[in-house]
């Protein structure tokens, strides 16, 4: 039996999703290779994001436009950047945690969706769930 994932990786945490027809684009990253710089608190000093788009600017233009809706799990540059929000239609649904959709309507996004524990969209039940990022004092500062 062959099974298709609804996901297609984009870069780092950046992927859409394709769900009973939806495009739902995840924690989108979208500047240019290496444009943030080195992120703080790592042991590296690789410059962020790491890779390329596996597709041209043109092609990621034309796949922002049909996307369906945005989620934004948490405000860190390698979820949500300066370029997704300059990118991003201002009307395109943006689903998020209750406790940023205030800075993500500050950004000049009109049709914000809070998650507090979960939603109903699109006929998509939606969960929030709590993540941990890393462990020791890392994961304290995070």
């Amino acid at each position: 039996m062959f099974y298709r994932s609804p996901a297609i990786v984009w870069r780092n945490a950046t992927l859409l999703l394709n769900i009973n027809g939806i495009s739902i684009l995840v924690d989108p990253m979208l500047g240019e290779k290496g444009v943030l710089g080195p992120f703080p608190m790592t042991d590296n000093e690789l410059l962020n994001p790491l890779i390329d788009f596996p597709f041209s600017q043109e092609e990621l233009i034309k796949k922002l436009r049909s996307i369906d809706a945005v989620v934004i799990t948490h405000l860190h540059p390698d979820h949500w950047d300066s370029k997704a929000i300059e990118l991003i239609g201002k009307n395109v649904p943006v689903l998020c945690p209750d406790i940023i959709v205030d800075q993500i309507t500050q950004q000049g996004f009109q049709n914000t969706v809070p998650v507090n524990t979960s939603i109903h969209w699109d006929n998509i039940e939606i969960f929030k769930t709590k993540g941990q990022h890393g462990t020791g004092e890392i994961g304290e500062k995070m």
